[in-house]
């Protein structure tokens, strides 16, 4: 038996992706085995940019904004 493992489709963070095993036998009257198997999603990790702040034109309020930039 010849078996062996590829990625067809690596996973994402907003998609599975996908393993093919092939296994090939050295025996005739053996067929060639394919099976495809998930690969869970990736976990989500952030990656945060800097801080960006915006002041009201009077100065009486700011709002802060903080984007991970993996998004």
């Amino acid at each position: 038996v010849k078996a062996t493992k590829s990625v067809k489709k690596p996973a994402t963070e907003k998609e599975e992706g996908i393993e093919e095993y092939v296994a090939n036998f050295t025996n005739d009257w053996a067929k060639k085995q394919v099976k495809e198997v998930s690969i869970p999603m990736l976990e989500h990790v952030h990656k945060w940019g800097e801080v960006k702040y915006e002041w009201s034109s009077d100065n009486s309020e700011c709002t802060a904004k903080r984007v991970c930039t993996l998004d």
